[in-house]
């Protein structure tokens, strides 16, 4: 490293703790951007609209966005579901086709991760696809493995110009991920899970 050069801040995408069993809310809505609903990934309204507007902001400019999922997860007759309570963003290096985060400012990354700190954990992260719909991409599926490889670790994207919003997680657990070959862009390698939209306030682990 360069003298004077900063490091990149370590994203911390979860801290160890245990699954907590917990009834899902009986009230589960559609989002107008999906084409169902369930409660695999559960969003307030205002989240799932700060999502979107963030990705509509950033397409009408030609450009794909990017952020952060904070909240937590629970299990329910042998399923794992994640409650996104809060969303993030940082300053952003992003082109029509591709998005990161730009750690030649990592003092807005560290700002804004620790504003929703708390007990919430990284969950996951969303990003845009302006114009050519949702799915995990090559380099989505890469990012997953390296990043969001628990089974609650969720990638919600969105199409602004399309009005699309779907969520997937990876098909397999971490173990077999990390132990095989890279596919390219498959199906294969992830699935979709449902997004449903609950009024709720913090759901808590007790």
């Amino acid at each position: 490293m360069n003298e004077g050069q900063r490091p990149k801040p370590r994203i911390v995408s979860e801290r160890r703790r245990k699954v907590v069993s917990k009834r899902p809310p009986d009230k589960v809505e559609r989002h107008e951007w999906t084409t169902g609903s369930g409660w695999d990934v559960l969003l307030s309204r205002d989240v799932a609209d700060r999502i979107t507007a963030h990705c509509q902001e950033m397409g009408n400019k030609g450009l794909e966005a990017m952020g952060f999922l904070m909240g937590d997860y629970f299990s329910w007759r042998n399923n794992v579901y994640t409650v996104v309570h809060d969303i993030f963003t940082a300053e952003l290096d992003s082109t029509d086709v591709s998005v990161k985060v730009d750690w030649s400012y990592p003092e807005e990354y560290i700002k804004q991760r620790e504003r929703v700190s708390g007990d919430l954990i990284m969950v996951g992260w969303y990003h845009s696809h302006p114009g050519y719909s949702t799915f995990l991409s090559e380099t989505d599926i890469r990012t997953q493995r390296a990043m969001f490889n628990s089974p609650f670790h969720v990638a919600i994207v969105v199409d602004p110009i399309e009005r699309k919003m779907a969520a997937f997680k990876l098909a397999v657990g971490p173990d077999d991920v990390r132990s095989k070959p890279e596919p390219g862009p498959s199906k294969d390698a992830y699935k979709e899970v449902a997004i449903g939209i609950v009024g709720m306030g913090r759901m808590r682990r007790t």
